[in-house]
């Protein structure tokens, strides 16, 4: 995927009426997504930290990711997806 220059959820959701219908729902499967990683984590009682350890990513990225502040790569979601021994089903 080419980079959109955005940076946060909010960047994105503000210009979503200027994108085509697969980049809207690229960006959904991404918001989709790594709410599924915050809630696992969450529910297992993982702290960041924990999860930045795990998937050998920076603390700062997932604070960021969680917090609205940058968007992640769908590489850097299945880092986290692996980490956390999620299972991602495609219909």
């Amino acid at each position: 995927m080419a980079q959109t220059g955005f940076k946060t959820w909010s960047d994105l959701k503000e210009k979503l009426d200027y994108k085509t219908k697969n980049e809207k729902k690229e960006i959904a499967m991404k918001a989709k997504l790594t709410n599924a990683i915050v809630k696992k984590r969450k529910d297992n009682n993982i702290d960041i930290d924990e999860l930045a350890d795990l998937a050998k990513v920076e603390v700062t990225k997932i604070t960021q990711m969680e917090e609205n502040k940058y968007v992640p790569s769908f590489d850097f979601l299945m880092t986290l997806v692996v980490a956390l021994e999620m299972e991602v089903v495609i219909k």
